[in-house]
């Protein structure tokens, strides 16, 4: 499925790890269910998408409907953000209609570690900034070769997507 959705393993493995630290039937205060900390509505809406038959909310306690739901939507969330996967990882934790709101106003690119910093909820900023050191140790446990993490975190652009030169800003 990983492979399928085109996205990177490590970030995956980061992000079960934030979410649950792999405790497989886990279940949140606010109803998420699962590695992969996924909701049963967006549970229910993915499985759709992607083609799982018979979903039951139930279903989620397992790896094996967990997995392939939470990485269709990491995706979905990528591609919503440009390939971005600090804002991806912000939309899987808070909602992509919060990110949507966070991004900057004006003209300029934020740097992401800037942006990070200014996420209004403790909770998700927190959680990004987890997932992208998992991320890094699941890259190392992986064999993978290293990746600065300026590689990982791709600028922020605004709203509008309308840039002007940096040094005007």
């Amino acid at each position: 499925m990983l492979k399928k959705n085109n996205i990177d393993r490590s970030w995956v493995f980061g992000i079960v790890r934030a979410e649950s630290a792999f405790i497989e039937d886990i279940s949140s205060p606010v109803g998420a269910l699962g590695l992969m900390q996924v909701m049963p509505k967006t549970g229910r809406s993915v499985a759709k998408m992607i083609g799982l038959k018979n979903f039951k909310k139930s279903k989620l306690r397992k790896a094996e409907t967990n997995v392939p739901i939470g990485s269709a939507y990491m995706k979905m969330m990528l591609d919503k953000f440009d390939k971005n996967t600090v804002l991806a990882t912000a939309a899987y934790n808070a909602g992509p209609h919060r990110v949507s709101k966070w991004l900057p106003k004006k003209t300029c690119i934020e740097e992401p570690d800037v942006w990070i910093e200014l996420i209004p909820f403790n909770e998700t900023r927190k959680y990004v900034r987890r997932v992208l050191y998992f991320s890094n140790i699941y890259d190392w446990r992986f064999k993978k070769p290293f990746k600065p993490m300026k590689e990982r975190m791709k600028s922020i652009t605004p709203k509008n997507k309308k840039v002007i030169a940096k040094l005007s800003c």
